[in-house]
């Protein structure tokens, strides 16, 4: 096994937990176990925990940013959840950055703040949606496994959109939530919002305000739906239909099935 080789299963060991598991059981491949028996066990085990630690802590500070900015009035600091049993007993399990463990850790980080939250809700009567939010955003911010292609010939909606139905207009509170001096008497905007919240190809994540026929069209295109035939079931002309795919296309909420090139 080449040096390059021998790093790469010394990074994995560090941030797959299944995996460093499975090799330290005695689980893989002679080269990988060559590898792991030059490795002192309770030193990868203490490094990894640290980077376990501190990979969700940079991300949790930085995708949960509103909550964070409230925690003067709610007591309750997101990344404090790192420091739970819940989260200890977690850790063997994590891949770090992966999407499984997002939805793991995300779990915990709604039940830290939500749970108990009558008190908060009083003086932050927006505080679930948000906490809905900034969790399915750190969902979303992790990529997908690699899947399978919908076998029509049409768009299809990509796997991992989000669509949230809010009782609150966040994105109308969210500049006061960060202004310390408005922070106290923030109340906001109630009424129904519906948010798209989407991962492009690229890393970057798009929310988007998500209108009744936007919706419709997130039902339809499911690869096997000819876009042609949304006119007439939307009402809308031509040029908007045209316009709202381009759109859609482009913040990665919708893709293209891979055909074949034709025969020469």
């Amino acid at each position: 096994m080449s040096s390059r080789n021998a790093q790469d299963v010394i990074l994995r060991l560090l941030a797959d937990g299944p995996y460093r598991r499975q090799v330290l059981s005695g689980k893989a491949a002679p080269e990988e176990l060559k590898v792991a028996s030059r490795i002192q066990v309770e030193g990868l085990q203490r490094f990894a925990v640290f980077l376990a630690r501190h990979f969700y802590r940079e991300r949790v500070v930085h995708l949960l940013k509103y909550s964070r900015a409230l925690s003067s009035l709610t007591g309750r600091s997101p990344e404090s959840v790192l420091k739970t049993p819940a989260f200890n007993a977690l850790i063997p399990e994590v891949v770090l950055g992966s999407r499984a463990t997002a939805l793991q850790v995300a779990a915990l980080l709604r039940d830290f703040l939500v749970n108990d939250c009558e008190n908060i809700q009083q003086k932050l009567p927006y505080w679930k949606d948000l906490v809905q939010y900034e969790t399915a955003f750190f969902v979303t911010d992790s990529p997908l496994e690699q899947g399978k292609d919908p076998a029509g010939p049409f768009p299809f909606v990509a796997p991992g959109i989000q669509i949230l139905n809010l009782d609150w207009d966040l994105p109308s509170i969210f500049p006061s939530i960060m202004d310390a001096a408005a922070r106290r008497t923030t109340q906001g905007s109630r009424k129904p919002t519906r948010l798209l919240m989407c991962r492009a190809a690229g890393g970057e994540v798009t929310v988007a305000r998500c209108s009744d026929s936007v919706e419709k069209i997130l039902r339809m295109l499911d690869g096997n739906t000819d876009p042609e035939k949304l006119q007439s079931v939307l009402g809308k002309d031509e040029a908007w239909i045209r316009q709202t795919l381009s759109s859609l296309f482009q913040i990665g909420v919708l893709e293209a099935p891979l055909l074949p090139h034709p025969a020469r």
